[in-house]
């Protein structure tokens, strides 16, 4: 639980599930959900409403947020306009934001996605049934 007096970016715990509309400015929603999948357990989603502009910024902690999200298979979707401007809105804003869906695997899908991997990079097809022990078959 995070209680008001606690700053985000200083809190640790581990949730199946994550939901966070964080601040825009300077691009602290980038911060803030990067540390909220940290702090996600495996199998978890996290939700989160961000504003735009890390998706079409050229400075360097766009891209590279952009790179993790691709890595991490987010799901991001433009929210249509004036999602955050009508008369039910707590907060009314006119800025563009997009809905960026993660779910953090857990184990058995990162062995099945390594399983995968490393079949299509190098036609030997991997079983990785316990942590650290792999067998290995040609592909066939």
């Amino acid at each position: 639980e995070v209680h008001e007096d606690t700053d985000f970016m200083e809190h640790s715990g581990q949730y199946d599930r994550v939901i966070l509309n964080p601040p825009f400015e300077n691009r602290q929603d980038v911060s803030h959900v990067q540390h909220a999948f940290k702090n996600l357990k495996p199998g978890g989603r996290l939700v989160a409403i961000m504003s735009s502009g890390p998706f079409g910024g050229s400075s360097k902690k766009d891209e590279e947020f952009r790179n993790w999200l691709d890595e991490n298979n987010a799901d991001v979707d433009e929210m249509p306009d004036g999602s955050f401007s009508g008369n039910d809105a707590f907060r009314k804003t006119g800025v563009s934001t997009r809905m960026v869906v993660i779910d953090k695997p857990d184990a058995a899908q990162f062995s099945r996605d390594l399983e995968q991997a490393h079949t299509a990079l190098f036609g030997v097809r991997v079983s990785v049934a316990v942590p650290g022990a792999i067998s290995a078959t040609a592909a066939g």
